[in-house]
């Protein structure tokens, strides 16, 4: 797996509803992509992301959350990304709940994939 930059995209929030994944605890907080996270300042700033109601913001740069529903063990995504380059991109992308604190992420057609990790508060 790789870093999310470039054409990879994250993201996250608007109103959900009553999903029973979203009713499990909240989704925003803080993460580590594809390794758990010590929460102390030996975690890779590359690695860090940062998912709010209205967007989510990584490394590679930021998305905003234009849509989302959920279904099941899974919350999808439609985002719309400003890469630290200054390019943009729309994208889908589909989070799944692996237990707790973990979800696999999927952006687009599987075209890129991570796991996320929450990082303690």
């Amino acid at each position: 797996m790789r870093c999310w930059s470039g054409g990879a995209v994250a993201a996250a929030a608007m109103v959900l509803g009553a999903s029973p994944v979203w009713a499990e605890g909240a989704f925003e907080g803080r993460y580590l992509q594809n390794r758990p996270c010590r929460g102390d300042k030996s975690d890779p700033a590359n690695l860090k992301v940062t998912i709010t109601p209205q967007q989510i913001a990584y490394g590679g740069g930021t998305c905003a959350i234009r849509s989302r529903r959920g279904e099941g063990s899974q919350l999808a995504f439609n985002v719309s990304c400003r890469f630290r380059s200054g390019s943009t991109m729309g994208s889908d992308i589909v989070f799944t709940r692996q237990r707790a604190g973990v979800w696999h992420m999927t952006q687009g057609d599987g075209d890129f994939e991570a796991d996320i990790y929450r990082c303690p508060d």
